[in-house]
C-alpha cells in the first residue's frame, strides 16, 4: 500500500480524534497554515452524515498524492484531495474535502430522497434551448418557496438589463453609503462610510459572498420598482409574492427573530448615525415598512419567494443576456462560487447563487457541460421547525449535477 493510501485510511478515524492526535498525523508547514482547532471545527462539519464506512481511491497522481471518496452510512460520499510528505512517517501535506454527494444512482432515486425531505422540498433541472426550457426532472417545480439569498439573482438581472441598455456601466463609482449597512453575511458592513465602490465591485460581493450591504446598495441604485418589473421579464410566475422587493434590512427589521433589538445600531459598525453618509444622497430607505402576511414563513420571517422553475427561467434569461456583453462579465461573476462538486471535469462553466436562512435552503445553477451543452438546475426546501440537514440536501444537488446527460 501507497503512504497515500495508508494516510487515507487514517481519515476515517480523524473525523472523531481529538486535537492531540493532529500533530502526529499533519506536518508542520499544514498546521502552521490550519490550525488543530479549524481543522477540528471542519470534521465536525461532517459529523451529520453518520459513521464513515469506507473510502475508496479515485486516482493516484503519485505514491504521495491522489483523490479518495469518503463512504457513509448515510448514502453519501465526500471527495477528498490529499498529499502526504514523501519522507516518513507521510504526513499529511495537503488536504481538501468537499462537499457531500449523494450515492444515488438514478433521478428516480433523486427525487425518492427528496420526497422523504420533512417540509416542502422542489427540483428542478432543465435544458436551455434557444428559444424555452427543456424539463428534464421536475419535482413540485411550481411550488413557491422562500429562497433566501438566491433573491440576489435578480438584483443581478436588473444591473445586467441597465448595463446592456447604457444606463449604467460597470467602472460605475458610488460611494458607501452607512444608510444602507446591512448585517452578516458580507464585509462592506464594516468599511468605511464613503467607500468608493465600482458597481462591478457590488455585484461580485452580492453574488460570490452572500454581501447584504451590496446587495443593499444595487437595490436602490438600480430602484425596486426596476427590479420588481425584472420578476415579470424573467419569468417568475406569481411576481406579486415578492412586491414590495424587500431590502435585506427590511428583512431583518420585520425577522421575529430580531424584534427588540437595534438594528441600526448592529448594521453600523463605525458608529455613524442612520442617514449620516458623507456626501449627499436621495436614496430612501423604508426600514419600517409594514409587514405583509404572505411574506412572512411559518418560523416568523419575512422572505423572498419563487418556484424552481422560476429561477431556472432567471438563469436562462441571465444567461441569454449576458451574451449581449462582450466578456460576459455577469457569467463570471456567478462564477466565482461555483459551489458545485465536479470531480469528472463534465462542467466547462458553473455558475451558481445559493441562499440559507432558517428553515430555508435554495441552491441555483447555470451549467455548460463540456460538449457545450446548456442547462438550469434548482433545488429549494423549506421546513419552518428548521429540520434541515444541510449536508442531505447539498449531497442531493450535487448529485444531481452529476447524473445530468
Amino acid at each position: 500500500m501507497n503512504p497515500i493510501e495508508k494516510r487515507a485510511e487514517d481519515l476515517r478515524s480523524l473525523l472523531h480524534y481529538d486535537l492531540t492526535v493532529y500533530a502526529k498525523v499533519f506536518s508542520t508547514d499544514f498546521l502552521g497554515q490550519i490550525s488543530s482547532e479549524q481543522l477540528a471545527s471542519i470534521f465536525a462539519s461532517y459529523s451529520g452524515l453518520g459513521a464513515c464506512t469506507g473510502i475508496e481511491s479515485v486516482g493516484l497522481k503519485s505514491p504521495s498524492a491522489g483523490q479518495f471518496n469518503l463512504i457513509f452510512e448515510g448514502n453519501l460520499s465526500v471527495p477528498v484531495d490529499m498529499a502526504v510528505d514523501e519522507s516518513p512517517p507521510h504526513r499529511i501535506t495537503h488536504l481538501r474535502m468537499g462537499a457531500p454527494i449523494s450515492l444515488a444512482v438514478s433521478f428516480e432515486e433523486i427525487l425518492h430522497e427528496f420526497n422523504s425531505l420533512p417540509g416542502q422540498s422542489a427540483l428542478c433541472i432543465a435544458g436551455i434551448l434557444a428559444d424555452k426550457l427543456d424539463v428534464l426532472v421536475a419535482h413540485n417545480h411550481n411550488l413557491q418557496l422562500a429562497i433566501g439569498s438566491t433573491f440576489k439573482l435578480y438584483i443581478l438581472s436588473e444591473l445586467l438589463r441597465s448595463i446592456d441598455n447604457g444606463e449604467h456601466r460597470w467602472e460605475e463609482i458610488t460611494t458607501l453609503d452607512p444608510r444602507l449597512r446591512s448585517l452578516p453575511t458580507g464585509i462592506l458592513q464594516q468599511w468605511p462610510a464613503g467607500a468608493p465602490l465600482t458597481l462591478h465591485t457590488l455585484a461580485a460581493l452580492m453574488i460570490s459572498q452572500s454581501d447584504n450591504t451590496a446587495a443593499d446598495h444595487l437595490l436602490f441604485l438600480l430602484g425596486r420598482k426596476r427590479i420588481e418589473r425584472m420578476l415579470h421579464i424573467t419569468g417568475h410566475s406569481t411576481p406579486d409574492l415578492n412586491v414590495p422587493f424587500l431590502s435585506t434590512i427590511e428583512k431583518f427589521r420585520q425577522d421575529k427573530a430580531v424584534e427588540g433589538r437595534d438594528i441600526d445600531q448592529r448594521a453600523s459598525s463605525h458608529g455613524e448615525e442612520p442617514g449620516a453618509a458623507s456626501g449627499e444622497s436621495d436614496v430612501e430607505v423604508d426600514r419600517d415598512m409594514i409587514s405583509v402576511p404572505e411574506r412572512i414563513q411559518g418560523n416568523g420571517q419575512a422572505e423572498w419567494f419563487a418556484s424552481v422553475i422560476d429561477l431556472c427561467h432567471l438563469v436562462k434569461w441571465i444567461r441569454d443576456n449576458s451574451a449581449l456583453e462582450p466578456d460576459q462579465k455577469v457569467l463570471k461573476l456567478l462564477a466565482i462560487n461555483p459551489g458545485l462538486a465536479n470531480p469528472s471535469g463534465k462542467w466547462q462553466y458553473i455558475g451558481f447563487k445559493g441562499g440559507a436562512d432558517t428553515g430555508v435552503m435554495n441552491m441555483t445553477y447555470l451549467l455548460q457541460s463540456t460538449n457545450g451543452s446548456w442547462y438550469s438546475l434548482s433545488g429549494g426546501w423549506n421546513c419552518p421547525n428548521n429540520m434541515l440537514d444541510k449536508n442531505k440536501f447539498v449531497g442531493l444537488i450535487n448529485r444531481a449535477a452529476q447524473l445530468i446527460y
